[in-house]
């Protein structure tokens, strides 16, 4: 994944965020969901950049434990009229259990 964009990206619906792993990860008992959704919100950064985003909400679905690989992802789902980009995430182990699932908004730059 390469530098954080400084400007409104083209973004068409079904374009999806570079999945990235991660892992395995090493903390103590196990990771707290924020821990998760900070590293979502990082590649969600360096995907559309930082001033392009409008909102991020996470829902916290599974338990991260010592030793799992996560997997980070993310698509389109559609263009408004305002060229607004919705975009839905997610994060899931290795064993294909959802973790963390999030919802976004980010300005798509025209065409």
């Amino acid at each position: 994944m390469g530098a954080i964009p400084a400007t409104p990206i083209v973004l068409r619906a079904g374009d999806t965020l570079p999945e990235r792993r991660i892992g395995p990860l090493t903390p103590s008992v196990f990771a707290m969901g924020l821990l998760h959704a900070g590293m979502l919100g990082l590649q969600l950064a360096r995907w559309v950049g930082p001033e392009a985003l409008r909102s991020y909400a996470v829902r916290f679905t599974g338990q991260v434990w010592p030793g799992d690989v996560l997997t980070f992802s993310g698509r389109v789902l559609a263009i408004d009229a305002d060229g607004l980009a919705a975009l839905e995430l997610e994060v899931a182990r290795q064993d294909g259990d959802v973790v963390l699932t999030a919802l976004a908004t980010a300005v798509a730059a025209p065409a």
